[in-house]
Formats: C-alpha cells, sequence, structure tokens
C-alpha cells in the first residue's frame, strides 16, 4: 500500500512541474497515511516553487489545506477574487475546486500541504482556468 501511494505522490510531483512550465515546483512527501480508510489516504507534501512560478488550473479529489512557510502567493479559485497569501498564512480548497496558485515572491515559496484525497484517483487533476 504504501508503494502505491509514495508512486502517486511522485506522479504528482511530475504533473505539477508540468504544469508550472518552466518554473520549477519541487515536491517531497513527508508522509502517508492510509486513513481515514478504506478510500481516502492522507499525504502531506513539501512544494518548493521558484520566483514567478506559477501551477496551473487544477482540482483534487478531496480537500487540499495548505499552509505557506515561507515567501508570497496568489491564490486564484475559479469564480473568486484573487486572495493574497504570505508566510504565516493558510488556505484550504474544497473537493473538485479549480485553482492555481502563483509565487508572486522575488524568492522561493514553500508550502506544506495536507491532502486527504481519494487513494484510487490522481491527487492532481489538471482542469481549464476561468
Amino acid at each position: 500500500m504504501l508503494r502505491r501511494d509514495v508512486f502517486a505522490v511522485t506522479a504528482v510531483a511530475a504533473l505539477l512541474s508540468t504544469l508550472a512550465g518552466a518554473q520549477a515546483v519541487h515536491k517531497d512527501t513527508l508522509q502517508t497515511q492510509p486513513f481515514p480508510g478504506p478510500v481516502y489516504h492522507t499525504v502531506m507534501v513539501h512544494t518548493l516553487m521558484d520566483p514567478g512560478g506559477t501551477v496551473a488550473w487544477h482540482t483534487h479529489p478531496g480537500v487540499e489545506m495548505a499552509y505557506v512557510a515561507q515567501g508570497r502567493a496568489t491564490l486564484r479559485v475559479k469564480g473568486r477574487p484573487d486572495q493574497p497569501v504570505a508566510a504565516g498564512g493558510s488556505f484550504s480548497i474544497p473537493v473538485g475546486t479549480v485553482h492555481s496558485v502563483q509565487n508572486t515572491s522575488s524568492g522561493p515559496l514553500v508550502l506544506i500541504s495536507t491532502y486527504v484525497v481519494d487513494k484510487n484517483k490522481p491527487i492532481v487533476i489538471p482542469a481549464p482556468g476561468p
């Protein structure tokens, strides 16, 4: 079970790097737990995004909760005004909500995200923007 979870998170990191375009997005899985099973699992991820980097519009098959450990970002949620978030701030994204994040810092953006998602689906699903 853990091997499949690690593979899924590695695939997500590759996808997010692709969605980010030329700006690098580096992801490291901090931990994965088969909770609250049997359908969902919880994954904690450390994300480092280069200055100016953007993660393209996407959704998750579950909830994302993120803490901004370093830098500043603009959170874009389809149908809502852009939301600035800075170090010490946090945000959450409901299931299936189309969103994007852009690093607006002159340095790296560091996020610590916890996903509680359907373990049978990819953590990140590309989506059209507004």
